[in-house]
């Protein structure tokens, strides 16, 4: 079962962020992922939040903000992986 939460439920970017983290470091399968879907400003704070104040390392990243103006899509993975495509 998929489980949608929209950022208007945190008090703010940050808190958001750590329910995700929280999600990934208390889940007990084996794999797990969460997927973030956001616009190129928010995607940017999401991922300076995510290198400053949690141990991620990059898995595919691309992320570019002169040339694409879409939403991106933030995937964090149970091995503590940072993927970044456009949507």
């Amino acid at each position: 079962m998929d489980n949608y939460t929209d950022i208007r439920d945190f008090y703010s970017l940050h808190n958001m962020v750590e329910h995700a983290v929280d999600n990934i470091r208390f889940d007990k399968s084996d794999y797990f992922s969460i997927n973030i879907i956001a616009n190129e400003t928010i995607s940017e704070n999401i991922i300076r939040i995510l290198i400053s104040n949690y141990n991620f390392h990059f898995g595919i990243f691309k992320f570019d903000n002169i040339d694409y103006s879409g939403d991106y899509i933030i995937s964090l993975t149970k091995d503590m992986e940072l993927y970044c495509q456009p949507d």
